[in-house]
């Protein structure tokens, strides 16, 4: 076995700090990145960026005494075929129904071709194979389609899949033996793409259905077929003819909930540009996909490994041969893949990695693989206009970050008045929870509100925020009620999948709305809740008094015509050193007719943590206006 400080010597590009490269090749990537489409919300709160270990390494330890730290990932899960009840459930070609394919042998099974299998049989036999991997119908998790055999486009079927080519026109001309061989053709392959994108179709549907919380995608799809790295002009750009091909899968993005591309990395690409190239065009490929449609872009989770994928037979004797990705490419394939928007990294490996002549290499080598992802994900978060949504991180790592005070800063002193902040929750799909803080006169006696006042939060925070911040009794204090809500999946409001597109946020907060009686609100809706807000304004707007910005994601989804349209006043308020979200927010929101801008100096993205007397003061003075 080869030295480890030796083999790390010889990966390390000469006076380059692979962690200095990282935050270059982000931070370039964050300038460059294309304007995509929100995505849905993260698979679990808290975790906009999701790691998965997916390779069958619980061997090592009853095999050769050698235990994996693999705390960096929120998912562990092993491929093989006895684990079930897995966050990350892969269904290889004969765990889902009966998917039909030829052995390498030319032996057909379930009846080789798609359009001689039974839809029927393999759609009852479904729930067969989900009831053995996802035993539980409301957990969530990534559910992941394995069928490489075929591909639904009949152009794509070369090599050793021709096979299915051949099969279909032997089909055709056996029913039909006088047609001329362009008729043969042109039906075979109208019968087999027709078939196989019915199969594929039905089976998402079903999927769905049975398992509804599950992210339900294909293994490869989508590909854009960039491997000729070997030519000396190489770019990585996807050929014009296969990005026409993959806008003719439009039925396939739009039925997936998420998307599973693949960016494995050849040996010939090592320590390269061009295999960041490589990379990078793919995963953009598959977030340009991951928008087509209506609402929300779906997520993508790509697949790596952390070593290369042209593995060359060991001249020892022993199995295959595991080179390692060095840390330069671990930045070009987990980084750059970070950089450019996905939802989650999911690093997969076979047998291969229990054998024991790389037990002891292969843990070694995973402290590299964990410090580059501990460092993809801090500067992701330090980064967050290059996520698709620009959420926020989570509470607990804008503390360690420095992105906001380490707890809530005091209220401002409370006056001669007892204000109390009641709670409650309304019922429904999904049952909402909400503080409330009613206004008071100096006796303590409860007054008509001036106005009414419902705020949402960020990605990092709850209703209780508000709260903690001082503004619902400051509201309240100064004749205001204020309500605070607890968006689905945040705080004590469960998550819902019945909350998952534009109009269904809107309704959700009309709901809310008409539920307590408030009528002509001012909204206040900071970073992640423009999801909500947004939507809300462009469809409501004559039912505001009055919107107070902060920050929010989704600006770009509304047309300048769309900002003159809407007359709600409207105060902006951003960080002055929130150059990222709060800049562009500021950049879309100033047109919008009657608004004004309050920089807070020397705040960040939370700035109303930062700042929370200026911004206090701010906000009182926009109400008073509106009166």
């Amino acid at each position: 076995m080869k030295n480890v400080t030796g083999l790390f010597g010889a990966t390390r590009p000469p006076r380059v700090s692979w962690l200095r490269l990282l935050f270059l090749m982000l931070f370039w990537t964050c300038l460059k990145a294309q304007q995509l489409k929100n995505s849905r919300w993260p698979l679990y709160s808290g975790k906009p960026l999701l790691l998965a270990w997916n390779a069958p390494t619980e061997d090592c330890r009853p095999r050769h005494n050698i235990t994996f730290q693999l705390d960096q990932f929120q998912i562990v899960a092993s491929p093989n075929e006895g684990f079930t009840k897995q966050n990350l459930t892969i269904f290889y070609q004969d765990r889902l129904g009966l998917y039909p394919y030829f052995e390498p042998d030319g032996t057909p099974v379930n009846g080789g071709l798609p359009q001689v299998a039974s839809l029927t049989q393999h759609l009852e036999r479904m729930p067969e194979g989900l009831k053995k991997y996802i035993k539980d119908t409301t957990v969530k998790g990534l559910a992941v389609i394995d069928w490489e055999e075929w591909r639904p486009l009949w152009i794509r079927n070369w090599g050793t899949k021709d096979i299915y080519r051949n099969g279909s026109r032997r089909l055709v001309a056996e029913k039909n033996p006088t047609w001329p061989q362009d008729q043969v053709a042109k039906v075979a392959q109208q019968e087999f793409e027709l078939s196989a994108r019915k199969f594929m179709l039905e089976t998402l549907r079903s999927a769905k259905s049975l398992r509804p919380h599950q992210l339900w995608g294909f293994y490869l799809f989508p590909d854009c077929y960039n491997h000729n790295y070997k030519n000396k002009s190489y770019t990585g750009h996807c050929p014009d003819v296969e990005l026409k091909r993959n806008n003719e899968l439009q039925w396939l993005w739009t039925e997936s909930t998420a998307l599973y591309p693949s960016i494995y990395m050849a040996n010939v690409l090592k320590d390269q540009p061009a295999g960041r190239q490589f990379v990078r065009n793919r995963v953009k490929e598959g977030m340009r996909l991951a928008s087509v449609g209506n609402g929300s872009a779906r997520p993508v989770f790509i697949y790596t490994r952390p070593t290369y994928q042209n593995n060359a037979p060991a001249s020892n004797g022993n199995p295959t041969e595991l080179p390692l990705l060095t840390e330069t490419d671990l930045v070009s394939t987990i980084g750059e893949s970070v950089a450019l928007g996905v939802a989650g990294v999911i690093l997969w490996g076979d047998s291969n990695y229990a054998s024991s002549h790389m037990m002891n290499f292969f843990r070694n080598r995973l402290v590299v693989l964990g410090l580059v992802l501990l460092a993809t994900v801090l500067l992701y978060l330090l980064l967050p206009s290059m996520r698709q949504g620009s959420m926020e991180p989570s509470l607990e790592v804008q503390q360690r970050m420095g992105l906001i005070a380490a707890s809530p800063p005091p209220p401002p002193p409370p006056n001669s008045v007892n204000i109390t902040v009641r709670t409650g929750q309304l019922p429904g799909d999904p049952p909402l929870f909400f503080r409330e803080a009613l206004p008071v006169d100096s006796a303590g006696r409860q007054i008509v509100p001036r106005l009414q006042l419902v705020l949402l939060h960020g990605q990092a925070f709850t209703s209780k925020t508000w709260e903690e911040l001082g503004t619902l009794s400051l509201l309240a204090s100064n004749g205001y009620q204020a309500l605070a809500l607890d968006l689905p999946g945040f705080g004590n409001s469960p998550d819902s999948e019945s909350v998952k597109s534009d109009q269904s946020r809107v309704d959700l907060l009309k709901r809310f709305l008409e539920s307590l009686g408030v009528r002509a609100p001012v909204l206040l809706s900071p970073s992640m809740s423009g999801h909500y807000a947004l939507p809300f304004l462009q469809k409501h707007s004559a039912q505001l008094h009055g919107f107070v910005p902060i920050a929010p994601v989704g600006t770009r989804g509304i047309t300048p015509q769309q900002y003159r349209d809407i007359q709600t006043p409207t105060l902006v308020i951003y960080g002055e050193l929130d150059t990222n979200l709060g800049a562009q927010s500021h950049k879309n929101l100033i047109q919008l007719s009657h608004h004004t801008v309050v920089k807070l100096a020397g705040a960040r993205h939370a700035c109303y943590m930062d700042k929370p007397r200026e911004f206090h003061r701010a906000l009182l003075d926009f109400l008073s206006k509106l009166e």
